[in-house]
């Protein structure tokens, strides 16, 4: 439950705003115009894949059990992921769905397992929903579906706004779970980026921060468990490019981790 509390507080994984600037030519050079909002960065081709790791600064690691966290192994995760998009359904809506599919070592293993996680989005030029999300366990079976309410983002921001809001999610299948996020997310800047895959152009650098509500059926959970910080690049046509967040824990020590992402190859499509 630690591993899953983790991926979850993070999940947000996936999805936000930005833009910015403009374009212009002289007698040898073109540049592409940029959008002054982020709208495009949320829109992805279906054509494109890429393979992505997410690895911790501390990896497996035992911490001190406190009052309200007994267990005595926090699951910190490395994980290789093909992230590929396609056209599909959640809940009987339209929606487009991001597949991670890979390998994931935890702690509680020490052996990397398979492992796949679905995400369900709507998008529009102007706006973009998580409306859920799917995980499956190493042999494929589908161990918990969550359903999301109020995970709305607006794409309209300029460099330097930020948007507040609160989602709510429900877990259906599995351990029983329900949990209300508030989140800040703040639009940086349009900027190319650097990863093991290649230069992503004209990425929209977003910050996060994240911080639980009310948490139902996580045994042992206090109020507030952690806040977690993120840093975001999405990239037009790509989705999240590159990433680096830290969790926050009032309920275990060490008290904080630090996890990064990157895209380390292009599995289809062309930068």
């Amino acid at each position: 439950m630690r591993m899953f509390w983790s991926s979850v507080i993070t999940i947000s994984l996936s999805a936000t705003l930005v833009a910015c600037g403009g374009g212009g030519s002289d007698s040898s050079t073109v540049t592409t115009p940029i959008v002054a909002n982020m709208s495009d960065c949320f829109q992805v081709n279906t054509g494109n894949a890429i393979r992505y790791t997410i690895t911790p600064s501390v990896g497996t690691a035992s911490h001190t059990p406190t009052a309200s966290n007994t267990a005595s192994t926090v699951y910190y995760g490395y994980s290789t992921q093909d992230r590929t998009y396609a056209n599909s359904t959640f809940n009987g809506a339209s929606a487009l769905v991001r597949a991670s599919v890979g390998t994931s070592t935890f702690a509680s293993t020490l052996s990397p397992q398979a492992s796949k996680s679905e995400q369900f989005l709507a998008l529009t030029p102007t706006t973009y929903t998580v409306l859920g999300t799917k995980a499956y366990s190493s042999s494929g079976t589908l161990t918990n579906v969550l359903t999301y309410t109020g995970f709305n983002r607006t794409l309209t921001a300029k460099p330097g706004e930020s948007q507040s809001y609160t989602y709510s999610y429900v877990n259906t299948t599995s351990t029983p779970l329900s949990a209300s996020i508030a989140n800040t997310l703040t639009f940086v800047a349009r900027e190319d980026v650097s990863t093991p895959a290649g230069i992503f152009k004209n990425s929209c650098k977003l910050t996060q921060e994240s911080s639980p509500q009310a948490i139902t059926g996580l045994s042992g959970a206090p109020a507030t468990v952690g806040i977690a910080n993120n840093t975001f690049w999405f990239a037009p046509g790509w989705g999240v490019v590159k990433e680096s967040y830290t969790n926050t824990y009032t309920d275990r020590l060490p008290a904080s981790t630090t996890f990064t992402g990157n895209a380390i190859s292009i599995l289809s499509g062309s930068l």
